[in-house]
């Protein structure tokens, strides 16, 4: 059980992780990627639970999920990353 727990902690992150994300096309997409991925996490820990499946299926899983939300949310993210530098190539805090 407790490795279920921490394998839910990477979505959790990226939850929590969209809120990070103000106002603006690319980031309504990112906080919608991030927080649409959560609704299944939670459905793959509650079905596998109660079909009493071995813990490799949720990594499994879970894995699937967050690699399927972050692979097009990279997109976004380059943009409003790239938008945010000054020109001397540095973050702006």
């Amino acid at each position: 059980m407790p490795q279920r727990l921490l394998m839910t902690a990477c979505d959790v992150a990226v939850l929590f992780a969209a809120a990070a994300f103000a106002s603006g096309r690319a980031e309504r997409a990112i906080r919608l990627l991030f927080v649409s991925s959560f609704v299944p996490m939670v459905a793959a820990f509650a079905g596998l639970a109660v079909a009493r499946r071995d813990l490799v299926a949720f990594e499994v899983t879970v894995i699937m999920i967050t690699w399927i939300v972050l692979i097009p949310a990279s997109a976004p993210l380059g943009l409003v990353f790239r938008r945010d530098r000054t020109p001397m190539g540095l973050y702006v805090l």
